[in-house]
């Protein structure tokens, strides 16, 4: 934890200089989260309980964001759930497809118990606004790893009425390569062999979420999401006695500074 102080000022600083230098209006977003229930490429968790406040910062087609994840068990794989997120991405719009190149760097919480390693993913993500949107995103860890890691996701959104509440629906699903799967695994379940895990799907996802505004820049968020894991990373996981599904619950409170 020693060293977020120090990456979130030099993030916060070489924003600030881009904005001054480029003169232009910037739009930034904080979130608030708190869940019971976590997930993370194959990782579950049923009884983890943890915050998540995030704030992203937008001018044009390029957005800096910042996110941290906060385990507040206190347990020995508490660090497992304690990370920095910072990324950057610039997208770009053409008809109903939107296009997103960017980085995300993961920072874990310095500890005697640290298990993962911070590492650093490349990203591309097509998007194509339809009645439905349908999304894809492709991860390359560049850091530990050096392999791939694949989100597909469809959602769609249904206005419950004119003050602008609204009720989303999403499916995802999501694929690993070999190494990755057994990188993440050996870190999970260090005891477990994963010689098995093999290139296949890690999870799949459904969810409901309501979105309702409370003014002009607040809006109140709650979600409710199912997650299953999937072919050779569940039989590892169930193998070791952990869980291999579980509903987490959410909710959130998102200001817009515009």
């Amino acid at each position: 934890m020693k060293r977020y102080a120090g990456h979130l000022i030099y993030t916060l600083s070489v924003f600030g200089l881009i904005c001054s230098t480029m003169a232009v209006d910037v739009d930034i977003t904080g979130k608030l989260k708190t869940a019971r229930g976590y997930t993370w490429r194959g990782v579950i968790s049923q009884d983890a309980l943890y915050v998540q406040p995030s704030v992203t910062m937008n001018f044009h087609e390029l957005t800096i964001g910042m996110c941290m994840d906060r385990d507040l068990q206190h347990k020995d794989d508490s660090v497992i759930r304690s990370r920095l997120n910072l990324s950057c991405d610039y997208s770009t719009m053409f008809n109903n497809f939107v296009a997103s190149i960017g980085m995300i760097g993961y920072i874990y919480q310095d500890s005697p118990a640290q298990i993962f390693d911070d590492t650093a993913d490349l990203y591309f993500q097509l998007a194509c606004s339809l009645p439905v949107v349908v999304s894809l995103t492709i991860y390359r860890d560049i850091a530990r790893i050096d392999n791939f890691y694949y989100t597909g996701k469809i959602a769609y959104s249904l206005p419950l009425n004119e003050k602008g509440t609204e009720l989303g629906i999403n499916v995802s699903a999501s694929a690993g390569s070999r190494d990755y799967n057994q990188y993440m695994m050996s870190k999970f379940l260090p005891e477990q062999n994963i010689s098995e895990i093999d290139d296949d799907l890690v999870d799949f996802s459904t969810g409901l979420q309501l979105s309702v505004p409370a003014d002009k820049n607040l809006t109140f968020v709650s979600e409710l999401r199912y997650i299953r894991l999937m072919d050779t990373i569940r039989d590892a996981v169930k193998k070791a006695g952990k869980d291999s599904d579980t509903l987490v619950y959410s909710i959130m409170l998102e200001y817009s500074f515009r």
